[in-house]
């Protein structure tokens, strides 16, 4: 079974590298047509012109002409859901505006070729583009943009055609591309068997749900299908817009065993409004596959051991009953958590007398960082074991809760209450773009629970070259994103097998406590009605410092070294055959020459004109 994902209106292409590093091959793009523009604009709403600028078709051909190195030897498939094209396309071809659309579209098309074929050969790279929206090969389009394939939706009278028919224009019509709102239990049946793309090999693809529960049922019908022996496709691909830890978590209580993507449990199931509610929780990580969860019920603290097989398995210990001092010195619920006490001082003279609602102070190697969050905002700083104090603290993001942890060199900060950068109406609004930093109150997403990962040294330069910059998903030197929602997280690291950390990812775990509404939230919603303590887990990428700074195309020493030489090589044979050239001709010019000394000079005279051509020939060369 294949339970994967497609990400939804990828527009801004300053996230690009980020969503790749986390694992990301398949995606979907909104070319939007502006007559008064000469490019196809990237924008799922209508672009706002003179307000904000927007990436092209133009800039995705250039981003993967120099492709970095973490996208390299893969299969890439990238959805072309044009947008706005002319009205009156297919009936009038002689329209200034389809005339101009047909020609943008066509000219991408020649250039898309070209890219194909060349990150195919400096990459291995195999590269697809797939037409959706109103590039669509139906009508007059049937046979533009050949070999090029199509989504299929069940959205007009051309659709309907194409359920089941592979004749005429249809056959290009090869991947099922419904929303959730279709009877997908329909579609199931062992009599419809999702038409003839149950049969193909192509993931039958569902946009856009972003609540775990629906998540879930659309799996479960998948999976009953599947076990009735329903013919059905090459899996089943979620279009998200949603972040892809947290596709990972949402679906991570449905695919278990071998086909879990990380872990979504309730650990305590407690009283969600009486005196036994289980609060404030903390994780402490023991061993590569052990850590200590570690909370409150009332006034008693609990540990629990977690003991796990990534992400396979997940067995909860019973509870135990422990002292605060042997709890490693948590903080009950009654009390406010207040930094250590030399640093107090210090973050009073840098950030003022205003109440602090959170703080965590974490120590990796000669490095130690502290973050705090303060009236609803997150500032975050930085210094080495030589100084005393932390003098360049900065606002990193919204939140109302912070918690740091580390593993070896890699730091991981988790908070609650800040924007969520992807989400259906994040990503498809034409103003901010998802790159552009929010940092007013109003942008503030309640109970989100975020992640930024990255190695403690990344962190470091980071907070001290880009103080005005914000943690954003197209940060280059963390990974950030949310990953549910919830209240009070508190992370840890721990590693992956063998291969995991060759690709240089390590398993991130929150525990944190449980989403509180009963209302559907723009961030993606988790489970509602769950109570006690909930354990996420999922992988990241960690940046390292090689990805810091300008990318040059992320290429490897030996792909570098073979273009470079490649490049020689053609300067080479250009300056050779330049000089070859160059001899012909004046071979040529000096025959013509001789041919004239024969015809007007006597026989006495020609020794000495030819050996002044000669003379002239070398001082030429």
């Amino acid at each position: 079974m294949s339970v994967i994902y497609q990400l939804h209106s990828t527009n801004d292409l300053r996230e690009w590298n980020s969503f790749f590093r986390k694992g990301a091959t398949s995606l979907k793009i909104d070319p939007h047509f502006v007559n008064t523009t000469p490019a196809l604009l990237l924008s799922h709403d209508k672009p706002i012109l003179g307000v904000q600028a927007y990436s092209s078709l133009a800039d995705v051909l250039s981003y993967l002409k120099a492709a970095p190195s973490f996208i390299h030897g893969k299969d890439i498939d990238i959805a072309l859901c044009f947008k706005s094209a002319p009205k009156e396309l297919c009936v009038d071809e002689t329209s200034k505006d389809v005339v101009k659309w047909n020609s943008m579209v066509d000219d991408f098309f020649i250039q898309a070729a070209e890219v194909v074929q060349q990150v195919k050969e400096d990459f291995d790279i195999t590269l697809t583009f797939v037409l959706d929206g109103d590039g669509k090969p139906c009508d007059c389009k049937a046979n533009r943009w050949l070999p090029w394939i199509s989504v299929w939706i069940v959205k007009d009278e051309f659709s309907l055609q194409c359920y089941n028919s592979t004749e005429g224009f249809c056959k290009r019509f090869t991947i099922l591309n419904d929303p959730d709102t279709s009877d997908w239990a329909a579609m199931a049946t062992q009599a419809n068997h999702y038409g003839k793309f149950g049969s193909g090999n192509h993931p039958l693809q569902l946009w856009e749900p972003d609540s775990q529960a629906q998540i879930a049922n659309f799996v479960n019908g998948y999976v009953t299908g599947q076990a009735k022996g329903v013919p059905s496709g090459g899996g089943l691909a979620f279009a998200i817009n949603v972040d892809i830890p947290m596709f990972d978590t949402f679906t991570s209580r449905t695919l278990t065993g071998v086909n879990a993507r990380g872990f979504n449990v309730v650990v305590e199931d407690g009283d969600p409004t009486g005196p036994l509610r289980a609060t404030d929780p903390k994780l402490v990580y023991d061993s590569p596959n052990e850590l200590t969860l570690q909370y409150w019920i009332s006034i008693t603290a609990i540990k629990r051991k977690l003991t796990m097989s990534p992400f396979t398995s997940l067995q909860v210990g019973l509870p135990e009953e422990d002292e605060v001092e042997a709890l490693g010195g948590i903080d009950p619920p009654y009390e406010p958590r207040n930094p250590r006490n030399e640093y107090r001082e210090n973050i009073l003279e840098h950030l003022g007398d205003l109440p602090v609602a959170s703080t965590s102070l974490q120590e990796v190697g000669e490095l130690s960082f502290i973050f705090v969050s303060v009236g609803g905002k997150v500032y975050g700083a930085s210094k080495r074991s030589d100084e005393l104090a932390f003098t360049n603290f900065r606002l990193i993001g919204l939140g109302s809760s912070v918690h740091a942890s580390s593993l070896d060199s890699t730091l991981l900060l988790v908070t609650e209450g800040n924007h969520c950068y992807n989400s259906h109406i994040h990503n498809t609004r034409a103003f901010p773009l998802v790159c552009d930093p929010k940092t007013a109150r109003e942008d503030a997403c309640e109970y989100a629970l975020d992640y930024s990962v990255g190695t403690a040294e990344n962190w470091s330069l980071w907070l001290e070259q880009q103080p005005d910059a914000v943690l954003t998903p197209c940060n280059e030197f963390i990974l950030h994103g949310t990953f549910s929602g919830g209240q009070n997280p508190s992370g840890a690291l721990f590693p992956l097998d063998a291969k995991s950390q060759a690709e240089g990812k390590v398993g991130v775990m929150v525990a944190h406590e449980p989403y509180p509404l009963f209302v559907e939230s723009k961030c993606g919603t988790p489970y509602v009605g769950d109570t006690g303590i909930v354990v996420s887990a999922f992988a990241s990428f960690v940046v390292t410092d090689r990805f810091v700074g300008q990318d040059d195309g992320g290429r490897g020493e030996f792909d570098h070294f073979v273009r470079v030489l490649k490049i020689l090589v053609g300067v080479v044979l250009g300056l050779v055959g330049y000089w070859l050239s160059y001899l012909y001709r004046r071979k040529r010019t000096q025959e013509a020459r001789q041919a004239k000394v024969s015809t007007y000079f006597p026989e006495s005279q020609r020794e000495e004109h030819e050996r002044d051509g000669g003379a002239l020939l070398l001082r030429e060369l």
